[in-house]
């Protein structure tokens, strides 16, 4: 799942998280609260560019990109088929991509299947939650 700042200022304020919410709260790791070590091994992020004819689905077609980052590693993927893998110890800054190695096949790999399950579950929630992307 995705971790945002609306769900983290709502449950700092003692205020409800509504269920249509996608992300996870970040407030259990702030320092004191949880150990970080604990927290789950994937991060996800999309940017959609809006459809003002028919409602935001992320589905083929859908123009934008998504994200996901995991132990030490970022991989993007874009609609044009586009990808982006970093090793972001040795790569802090992000200049080298390795999408294209073949030493790195197994970790593209990895994060391409956790980012599937995460769009799953996106999916899936915005057809429980109807009126989600309105």
């Amino acid at each position: 799942m995705a971790a945002d700042l609306m769900p983290a200022l709502l449950e700092l304020r003692g205020k409800r998280v509504p269920r249509s919410v996608e992300g996870r709260s970040l407030a259990p790791y702030l320092p004191g609260r949880r150990n970080p070590a604990k927290a789950p091994p994937y991060r996800f992020s999309e940017r959609v560019a809006p459809e003002y004819a028919a409602p935001l689905k992320v589905a083929p077609g859908t123009r934008g990109s998504h994200m996901a980052r995991g132990n030490g590693w970022k991989y993007i993927w874009r609609p044009d088929g586009g990808e982006y893998l970093c090793d972001l110890k040795s790569d802090p800054g992000e200049m080298r991509n390795r999408a294209g190695d073949a030493s790195c096949r197994e970790k593209k790999a990895e994060l391409a299947r956790e980012m599937d399950r995460w769009l799953a579950r996106v999916a899936a929630l915005r057809e429980v939650l109807p009126g989600i992307d309105d």
